[in-house]
C-alpha cells in the first residue's frame, strides 16, 4: 500500500489509476513493530505461522495459510526484518490530498493486520478513492476472495474507461 502510494506520488504521469488490496499504508509508530521483529528473531517459523493465520482468518482457509506460509518462508529472516523497518521511511500519509488519480481500495472487513478503519481513513484522505469492504475477509483478499477482487477491479476500471470515452 505505502509503496504503491509513494510510486504514485513520485511519478503520477505513469499511472492511470491505482488498486490497493488489503493495503497497509500508515507509517508505523516508533517501536510498534519491535515485538514482531523480536518474535521473528526468536522463532522465525512460529512467527510466520502466526502471521499467516492472522492474515487469512477465514473459515476453511488452512490450505491458503499453508500456501502463504510457503511463500513467506522463501524470504530470509533478515529480508523480512528489513521490510518491516523500511516501512517507517515511507512518507505518504501527509501527502494523500496530492493524489488526483482514481484509487480503488479493496479491503477485508476481518483484517486484523491493517484494520478496516485504516482503509476508511485512507479513503477519506484520497480525493478520488472508492473503498470496497469484503465482508468476513481478512488481510489478503487476493488469496481468499480472488474472484470478488477481480470483479471489483473490472467494474471500477471498465466504468472509468466507459465514462472517459
Amino acid at each position: 500500500g505505502a509503496a504503491g502510494l509513494a510510486a504514485l506520488l513520485k511519478e503520477p504521469q505513469r499511472f492511470a489509476g491505482l488498486v490497493l488490496v488489503g493495503a497497509s499504508w500508515l507509517r508505523p509508530a516508533p517501536g510498534s513493530q519491535d515485538a514482531f521483529i523480536a518474535a521473528l528473531r526468536a522463532d522465525h517459523d512460529a512467527a510466520l505461522r502466526g502471521f499467516a493465520q492472522a492474515c487469512l482468518p477465514e473459515a476453511g482457509s488452512a490450505d491458503l495459510q499453508r500456501w502463504g506460509l510457503h511463500i513467506l518462508r522463501r524470504a530470509p529472516l533478515q529480508h523480512a526484518i528489513e521490510l518491516l523497518q523500511c516501512r517507517s521511511a515511507l512518507q505518504v500519509q501527509d501527502r494523500l490530498a496530492e493524489l488526483r488519480l482514481p484509487v480503488l481500495l479493496v479491503h477485508g472487513s476481518a483484517d486484523v493486520i491493517a484494520p478496516p478503519a485504516d482503509a476508511q481513513r485512507l479513503a477519506a484522505g484520497l480525493p478520488k478513492a472508492d473503498l470496497r469492504l469484503l465482508e468476513g475477509i481478512g488481510h489478503v483478499p487476493i488469496f481468499s476472495a480472488p474472484a470478488a477482487v477481480a470483479r471489483l477491479i473490472d467494474a471500477r476500471f471498465t466504468q472509468a474507461t466507459t465514462s472517459a470515452a
